[in-house]
């Protein structure tokens, strides 16, 4: 997979440092965001801005090379959020403590990518105003005063939902 910097930049910068599959914000995680290719490598997707997503390590982990999986309310074959064409907030919302899938689109790829694992996430205090300006993510200045010693990953009635992880570094 070749990538120049200036790809490197305009992924990141499309996405606003925030996965774009559950909307974590990269500041957030200890991981590192890896690129997520839409259609993987290995069906031959292309390594190009129409075919990057910028993904957190967990989501990008589980999804590997899927590009589908079966809606367990249909039980038919279902193809993953597309970032590059889908809009996130018709196939998704949140339904206290978990991300809800609104269409066998949203509610594949929650099962896929496993995003409502119980270890990656559990309720807790008082959430983050929503950013106006991007549907379904926080406000930085509002989520920055609410990190202290756990990484927290998205808003949800009333509550966060945390990553488990120990404060070892702040990623800006």
């Amino acid at each position: 997979m070749l990538m120049d910097d200036a790809l490197r930049e305009l992924v990141w910068e499309r996405a606003g440092n925030t996965c774009e599959h559950c909307r974590l914000p990269q500041r957030f995680d200890i991981l590192p965001f890896p690129f997520d290719h839409v259609i993987a490598i290995k069906p031959h997707g292309p390594t190009s801005a129409e075919n990057l997503a910028l993904s957190c390590y967990n989501d990008n982990r589980h999804k590997g090379p899927n590009i589908a999986g079966i809606d367990r309310v249909t039980s038919q074959l279902t193809r993953l959020l597309n970032p590059r064409r889908d809009d996130w907030q018709e196939h998704f919302a949140w339904n206290c403590p978990e991300l809800a899938g609104l269409t066998g689109i949203g509610r594949t790829t929650i099962n896929v990518l496993n995003m409502n694992l119980a270890e990656r996430v559990e309720p807790a205090g008082r959430a983050p105003e929503p950013d106006p300006k991007i549907p379904g993510r926080w406000s930085e200045e509002r989520a920055s005063a609410l990190v202290s010693t756990t990484w927290q990953r998205s808003q949800c009635c009333g509550k966060l939902k945390r990553y488990r992880f120990e404060e070892t570094s702040w990623r800006n």
